[in-house]
């Protein structure tokens, strides 16, 4: 690793179900948590397969271990289970630059993982929750240079976030048409830049 790299992960780093053993985990989960805290992560986002048995076995199998993550529109029994929002420190060309970092997770899991509502778990509207942190943020002591949301919500969700939030930069996990959209930003960003 560069002295100025981090690693952040927008969710489900491990594995979800497996085919050996009916209605189990994939048996590799363990290690692959042990695998994410050895990268010493900076932030991470809760996808689909961290809440496949719910939210009191997801705590339980992240239980001593060292893993940042975070959730804005995720709560339990009406109260944020982690950090809303991650702010770090990154140097870039020598110079100190504010990251804060979202976790959005998607409305649509309640639906797909029905243990979470027996749970009391909530997940909110991502852009409310989105426009409810980014607001909180730019009002604090130190508000953040950047603003990164980590995701695997679905591409309607993601869509909406672009459509209707406002001071997000960038949004990591968006796996339907990330290159596409990369690919015409860069051109605009060229022509920004040329002054056209």
């Amino acid at each position: 690793w560069s002295p100025n790299t981090i690693y952040v992960d927008a969710g489900s780093f491990v594995g979800g179900s497996t085919s050996v053993k009916p209605n189990g985990l994939s048996l590799h989960r363990t290690l692959e948590y042990d695998v994410l805290e050895d990268l010493e992560p900076k932030a991470l986002g809760i996808g689909e397969n961290e809440l496949i048995l719910g939210m009191s076995n997801f705590q339980q199998e992240i239980k001593g271990l060292d893993l940042p993550y975070v959730a804005t529109n995720l709560k339990q029994n009406q109260k944020s289970i982690f950090p809303t929002s991650i702010q770090v420190d990154v140097n870039v060309n020598e110079e100190e630059v504010s990251v804060a970092f979202l976790g959005i997770l998607d409305p649509e899991w309640m639906d797909q993982l029905p243990v979470l509502a027996s749970e009391k778990v909530e997940i909110e509207d991502p852009v409310e929750a989105i426009s409810r942190e980014v607001a909180l943020l730019m009002e604090s002591e130190n508000p953040p240079e950047v603003l990164i949301v980590l995701t695997t919500a679905s591409s309607g969700v993601m869509e909406d976030i672009r459509i209707r939030t406002n001071g997000i930069d960038l949004m990591f996990g968006d796996s339907t048409m990330a290159t596409f959209r990369l690919q015409n930003r860069k051109l605009e960003f060229s022509n920004y830049e040329r002054g056209k």
